[in-house]
């Protein structure tokens, strides 16, 4: 998605959400000791609709690239994996 900078997630949520809104999450990734914290704003939604998990997209702030830089190395070795994922 070209117009994410910095780097971003998708969170499966049922709360209510408004693009813009900005959030904070705490993030475990396997490969660090402890939970991550990372900042935000929501760049996009999945609507409750039964046909695709509701949640919303978050882009990074600029300061957490070197989270997402973890998070692309992490996602690189499993290109090739058969499981699904909500990555595009």
């Amino acid at each position: 998605m070209p117009f994410i900078e910095n780097g971003g997630l998708f969170l499966q949520t049922s709360k209510p959400y408004q693009l813009g809104d900005r959030v904070s999450v705490l993030l475990d990734l396997m490969t660090e000791p402890q939970a991550l914290s990372i900042h935000g704003k929501v760049v996009w939604i999945n609507p409750a609709n039964g046909q695709k998990k509701t949640g919303i997209g978050i882009q990074f702030d600029e300061d957490n690239r070197k989270i997402a830089n973890q998070i692309e190395v992490f996602l690189a070795g499993l290109l090739n994996n058969e499981q699904p994922t909500y990555t595009m």
